[in-house]
């Protein structure tokens, strides 16, 4: 429909289900809504909630969009700036995971 229209696309679908699959089962939870209990007060009981992303998981998505933003040479891409907050370890280059918590950690 794309090429239909004569727009860019950025296939999200096929890119993240590629990331997930790359990353495992186990090591993609890193990216979901994974909270022990006691961790947010918004869910005490703690939650997993393997369809919406957490921190992380927004971020790497994000990343993924711009990649694809800077291969189809759009100039959105040059507008785009992603610092890491003051605080928060994300390697995201380095493929080194570290959720903000500090809690889990994984590298593949």
């Amino acid at each position: 429909m794309a090429a239909a229209q004569k727009v860019p696309l950025i296939d999200l679908d096929k890119r993240s289900q590629a990331l997930l699959q790359n990353m495992g089962v186990e090591n993609s939870k890193l990216l979901f809504l994974h909270l022990m209990p006691g961790e947010n007060p918004n869910y005490p009981a703690g939650k997993e909630d393997n369809t919406h992303f957490n921190e992380l998981g927004a971020r790497k998505m994000a990343q993924l969009v711009l990649v694809d933003l800077k291969a189809l040479k759009l100039g959105l891409a040059e507008r785009i700036v992603a610092p890491c907050p003051p605080g928060k370890h994300l390697f995201l280059h380095s493929r080194v995971y570290t959720l903000t918590t500090g809690r889990r950690f994984v590298q593949f």
